[in-house]
């Protein structure tokens, strides 16, 4: 894994815009969705299954917990 982004003090003016470099494999037909409070996701978890909507099509998810690999140092 490298890290390609770049770190600044500075917010644009139109706020915060964030572009993540730091990619995690996964399978094929698999997404990997990161929430800032662990109660959101847990939520999701302990439902499971979702249906979620784009544009006119619906799409049946399921939600699993996964373990991240973290790594003490980036190069």
């Amino acid at each position: 894994m490298v890290f390609k982004g770049g770190v600044s003090d500075k917010i644009p003016r139109s706020g915060i815009n964030v572009t993540h470099q730091i990619r995690y494999p996964v399978r094929g037909g698999t997404a990997l969705v990161v929430f800032e409070e662990p109660s959101v996701a847990a939520r999701l978890i302990m439902k499971k299954h979702h249906q979620v909507e784009i544009e006119e099509c619906h799409i049946n998810v399921t939600a699993e917990p996964v373990e991240l690999v973290v790594l003490d140092n980036l190069s």
